[in-house]
């Protein structure tokens, strides 16, 4: 049994630092000795979760959540142009990810199983979290903006939980259509005058209500991706020379 526990023996390292009375008997009861800090380990093998990221799409897709988490940083910091902006830049990466990961050959299934949730979690601070520090921002969080806020997150939050749910259906409205009317909506609002926070809450609230929507919504394809993309790259450009 000593021998035994001595070839079974896990490095601390991989193990988060447990303890060595511990290690020792976890490698006996599973009779599998995890990855060891040896000098002959691969790189690629010590990566561990991060080796996940070792794919063209999934780094995309890491840099499209960079973009949203400026969106937010820029929109807290009062430049609201400039934060819609680099938003619109990230549904454009969301959907060149997609591309990217529909077009590799051979792709692992585990990086295309982590990728799906990074996405999503990419998806929701862009798409969820972004509008509604716009919105708050834009009313100088006024206590009655928070039920509209608190509806929007929770619609987006439910919308992309229902993204995983095996023999979904296609239905509700895309969160992407959000950003492209939040630019225009910007890009108005030096017109609007006291119109603009009861359009920005109301349409929260719509888009919200068409994000969970029972009803069957159209998927951009081929060229209408390609359109919807340009589009976005021009209010990006617009909203920074007039930011």
């Amino acid at each position: 049994m000593t021998e035994k526990l001595e070839t079974d023996r896990v490095d601390l390292t991989v193990l988060g630092g447990m303890p060595p009375d511990i290690a020792p008997d976890l490698a006996v009861e599973t009779g599998v000795s995890p990855i060891s800090s040896s000098p002959i380990a691969t790189p690629i093998v010590r990566l561990g979760m991060l080796n996940h990221l070792v794919d063209a799409a999934n780094l995309i897709t890491l840099f499209g959540l960079a973009l949203a988490f400026l969106a937010c940083w820029a929109v807290l910091t009062g430049q609201p142009a400039v934060a819609l902006a680099l938003a619109a830049l990230a549904i454009v990466i969301d959907n060149v990810d997609g591309w990217m990961a529909r077009r590799t050959l051979n792709r692992n299934p585990a990086f295309e199983h982590f990728g799906k949730h990074l996405d999503c979690y990419a998806d929701f601070i862009c798409k969820g979290v972004f509008p509604v520090l716009y919105l708050l921002t834009a009313t100088d969080m006024q206590i009655a903006s928070l039920p509209v806020a608190l509806i929007y997150l929770a619609a987006i939050a439910v919308r992309y939980c229902y993204e995983f749910v095996p023999d979904r259906g296609h239905i509700g409205l895309s969160p992407d259509y959000v950003i492209a009317f939040l630019c225009l909506l910007q890009l108005a609002a030096p017109h609007m005058g006291s119109a603009f926070i009861p359009t920005l809450m109301a349409s929260l609230v719509g888009f919200a209500a068409l994000a969970v929507a029972p009803f069957p919504s159209p998927k951009l394809k081929g060229g209408a991706i390609v359109g919807f993309c340009i589009f976005l790259l021009v209010l990006a450009a617009v909203l920074l020379t007039v930011s």
